[in-house]
């Protein structure tokens, strides 16, 4: 068992990660398609529902201080969805990290972090790494993943620092540092719609193609143009050349749950504590920090989970109206020189236009 050679994808991103493997086996050496296994996570405590994602989020535990142990991804969501009085706000860098690939490359440090093993985007980086690669481990028992070959996906646009940060946060969770490679995220996109048959006729052996690639993630949107063609000599079984590659762009999701926190959050906020200009900076912070990733972002996500739901009703008589996304708030927070709670819940209603007859 341990003999055949397990090889592991990580998408570590801004805002969810994931991580999935190839058991190679010499039987399957002619075949004509990769059987790559996601792996799911847990999210709920029971274990009823699970998901190929995980939040790409780290936390001290907030309602046990004692405790030495960091809440990482579903954990951090399981207990923030708890009940719970008097909880103390978070910020990231201290309490809490969010969007921790973005600081990659940045030479940022957190002197103020909740403990030493977080003091460098790197560090944290690796924490996130290092669940992925135990919940793998789950699914593989008895090989050794510390010797895997292992590719984690990069935004196109990323800085040779980041990158370098990027193989760094790897070793540290433990893998051989000379067995990871990266890979360009639009790239990673490509691929993947290749090995699932939807690209049949795109591209040919002789004939190299341009292909303009969009990857919109969490923290960047990359636009690569790419040279393509098939290629039986390569280990891939596709030869790509980069013709030219955006800019990074601090662009993507996040700039979405942004907007939702400015647009829809601060304003029930501010029905209950007044003007959030009246408000001192670091508090304002928190509760930016301690809301959109918690708040704004799932809001986002149940409206879009909404709309898709919607989506695929159009070939019935008559669409419905999509209902409004509500996010409920069960923590009542301690609010620094505030006497007032915040809301219970938030919700985001979608502008509707009747489809025309």
């Amino acid at each position: 068992m341990t003999a055949r050679q397990v090889y592991l994808g990580i998408d570590f991103g801004t805002s969810n990660s994931s991580i999935a493997y190839v058991a190679a086996d010499p039987r399957d050496a002619s075949a004509k398609k990769i059987d790559v296994k996601t792996v799911r996570v847990q999210m709920d405590d029971e274990g009823n529902a699970t998901t190929d994602r995980t939040p790409t989020v780290v936390s001290l535990n907030f309602d046990d201080r004692r405790s030495k142990r960091p809440l990482l991804g579903w954990e951090f969501i399981r207990q923030f969805s708890k009940p719970k009085r008097k909880s103390q706000l978070l910020r990231h860098g201290q309490t809490f990290f969010r969007s921790i690939k973005s600081d990659l490359g940045t030479f940022r440090v957190y002197p103020h972090a909740f403990a030493k093993d977080f003091a460098t985007p790197e560090h944290v980086a690796a924490a996130i790494i290092r669940r992925l690669v135990e919940e793998a481990r789950k699914k593989l028992p008895g090989y050794d993943l510390r010797g895997s070959h292992v590719v984690v996906t990069v935004p196109a646009s990323l800085s040779a620092v980041a990158r370098e940060q990027t193989i760094e946060a790897a070793r540290l969770a433990g893998l051989d540092r000379e067995l990871v490679e990266l890979v360009d995220e639009p790239v990673a996109a490509l691929l993947d719609f290749i090995n699932d048959g939807r690209a049949a006729g795109l591209l040919e052996e002789d004939r190299p193609k341009n292909l303009l690639l969009f990857d919109y993630g969490g923290g960047t949107l990359d636009v690569s143009l790419v040279r393509a063609r098939f290629d039986s000599k390569s280990q891939t079984g596709l030869k790509i050349e980069n013709l030219a590659i955006s800019q990074y762009r601090r662009l993507g999701g996040d700039s979405v749950d942004h907007a939702v926190m400015d647009e829809v959050v601060w304003p029930r906020i501010e029905d209950h504590l007044g003007r959030r200009e009246s408000l001192d900076c670091h508090v304002r912070q928190m509760l930016e920090d301690t809301l959109i990733p918690t708040v704004a972002r799932r809001l986002k996500e149940r409206m879009c989970r909404e709309i898709e739901s919607r989506q695929s009703q159009t070939g019935r008589a008559r669409a419905k109206r999509p209902r409004p996304a509500i996010e409920p708030l069960h923590r009542s927070f301690d609010i620094p020189g505030i006497a007032d709670k915040l809301p219970s819940q938030f919700s985001l209603c979608l502008l509707y236009t009747s489809p025309s007859p």
